[in-house]
């Protein structure tokens, strides 16, 4: 079967999605559905592409972090 190493050797590649909350998931796992909630919720905009949604929700939860 596969070793723990096999497990956590996708972490690097593309994002697998697990139905573990959202408030744990970084925004790279997110969908841009997701991320057009969280932002939102943020009243944040949610214009641009899922490059621009990923960057400002990470800006906007480091904010939240102060």
């Amino acid at each position: 079967g596969l070793s723990e190493d096999d497990a956590l050797a996708g972490e690097a590649g593309e994002p697998h999605h697990t139905q573990a909350a959202v408030e744990e998931a970084s925004p790279d796992d997110l969908t841009v559905d997701e991320l057009k909630d969280e932002l939102r919720e943020r009243e944040l905009p949610v214009s641009g592409n899922r490059d621009e949604l990923v960057k400002r929700l990470k800006k906007a939860i480091k904010d939240e972090d102060k």
